[in-house]
């Protein structure tokens, strides 16, 4: 009998389900699973078993696996305002996942959050994504009676394979690469007070490989951990780090642009929960942005 850990992730082809399933991927003790819709799945060859959410059986097939894990990294912002694609991505489907775990009598159920749920208020933009995340905790703590329950909140996660239309991958594009009016007008922003933990995205894939390990003996029970550096800084601090990073010459203009409504002032991680576990965050922001340089050349 195979003593591996049978791993099931969803969002296994986002920004940071990619490098969560690169990292599990190089364990012998774990086996793969890949849930996707999309078929052929980039990335799939490094799992051993893709189960296909678009086929009518999928959840036969997959309790036929077994998963011991369940890791939850499929996610929805509602960057194109489509509340039903964002309904489909942060509630329906994890809550048919809780139900295949509860049937199997999985372990572990880990889902993927954002340090924007910590707050009552928040941007407009968030605001469908937070209520429809903190519903999705609500039926966590109700399953946590048969399994343990992880709600895990990430901070501002940094680093290679990220979306173009994000800040980070914005302001990194405009620096390495201006358009003329950029290079000749520079860069506007708020006055870039607003703190942050940055966290390199090889860091937030060592936590969960951790989380894993917890997961194997893990009690019934539900759980909220933070993952970040357990450090903040300003946005201007960031940017202007990334900016010395890539030798750009192009002007930062701050304090121009007004804050949005509800911004939210500061956020920082508390790593009590990974650190009992024994894990820490290894990379410094020096070598987060040379990798992201590196890759974007």
């Amino acid at each position: 009998m195979s003593t591996k850990t049978v791993v099931a992730i969803t969002g296994g082809t986002g920004f940071v389900g990619k490098h969560v399933v690169r990292a599990l991927s190089r364990r012998e003790d774990v086996k793969l699973v890949l849930l996707t819709r999309s078929v052929p799945m980039p990335g799939a060859e490094r799992s051993d078993e893709v189960v296909n959410l678009s086929v009518a059986d999928w959840q036969i097939r997959l309790r036929d696996l077994q998963p011991d894990v369940f890791l939850n990294f499929a996610v929805d912002y509602g960057r194109d305002r489509d509340l039903f694609r964002m309904f489909d991505a942060n509630l329906r489907l994890p809550i048919e996942l809780l139900k295949v775990a509860k049937e199997v009598k999985s372990r572990c159920f880990i889902s993927c959050d954002s340090f924007y749920s910590k707050f009552s208020r928040v941007p407009a933009p968030m605001m469908d994504y937070v209520l429809m995340k903190k519903s999705l905790a609500l039926w966590m703590e109700a399953a946590s009676e048969e399994m343990a329950i992880l709600n895990l909140r990430l901070e501002h996660v940094y680093g290679p394979d990220d979306r173009a239309d994000k800040f980070i991958s914005t302001v990194l594009r405009q620096l390495q690469r201006p358009t003329e009016l950029e290079l000749n007008s520079g860069l506007n922003f708020t006055a870039g007070e607003q703190t942050r933990d940055f966290v390199a995205v090889a860091d937030v894939a060592s936590g969960v490989s951790r989380l894993v390990d917890w997961a194997k003996t893990a009690p019934a029970g539900y759980n909220i951990a933070e993952l970040g550096t357990g450090r903040s800084l300003t946005l201007r601090m960031f940017v202007e780090a990334l900016k010395a990073q890539v030798g750009s010459n192009v002007e930062l203009h701050w304090g121009v642009l007004p804050y949005p409504v509800d911004e939210i002032r500061s956020s920082v991680a508390n790593l009590d929960f990974l650190n009992r576990l024994g894990w820490k965050p290894e990379i410094s922001l020096h070598e987060g942005l040379a990798r992201i340089c590196r890759e974007t050349r």
